[in-house]
């Protein structure tokens, strides 16, 4: 039976239910202080996208930055999706990937994602065969992956991912928000 108090903690918005620290938020002003608010910002974001990059280890340039993830996920759509194009999506999923490709005017194709036991645990994985059912060499297609799954929360099988980038002639955007 569910419970009948109220929670204030939203899982679904990727949220911390604790504030930013007193002395956090102090720098922060600080640094806010310092900015000059007349001047336009870099758009490239060459500075982040440097730091980012010592972290991670790659190029600057394998990097894009973006106001949030929906920003990116409208982007990625604009320049690789649009009318008569494929967008695959595993479902259920985060619903601005159908929503974005539906405004651009794509062929959404919508693959149930299936319930799979490993080690003795349930899980929801990527119907790997038939995703690829829907390649086609001729036609430009794009796929989302959100890993973890949003809603499920579970992690799809890593090496599923590796064959569907393996044998994909597409882009295939793996949105990481909840990782």
């Amino acid at each position: 039976m569910p419970s009948k108090e109220s929670c204030d903690i939203k899982l679904d918005a990727n949220e911390s239910p604790y504030d930013v620290p007193t002395d956090i938020k102090e720098r922060i002003w600080n640094r806010l202080k310092a900015e000059h608010f007349n001047y336009y910002y870099d758009p490239s974001c060459d500075e982040l996208r440097v730091s980012l990059s010592r972290y991670t280890e790659v190029s600057p340039d394998q990097i894009f930055v973006g106001s949030g993830g929906d920003e990116i996920i409208n982007d990625i759509i604009m320049a690789f999706a649009g009318p008569n194009r494929d967008v695959i999506i595993p479902v259920p999923t985060f619903s601005s990937y159908e929503i974005f490709a539906t405004v651009a005017g794509s062929n959404v194709i919508k693959v149930p994602i299936i319930r799979e036991k490993n080690h003795g645990k349930w899980f929801w994985d990527l119907d790997v065969m038939r995703i690829k059912k829907y390649f086609t060499k001729d036609k430009p297609q794009l796929i989302f992956l959100c890993y973890p799954n949003n809603p499920t929360g579970d992690y799809f099988d890593e090496a599923k991912i590796l064959d569907l980038i393996n044998n994909f002639n597409g882009i295939i955007a793996v949105d990481e928000a909840y990782f």
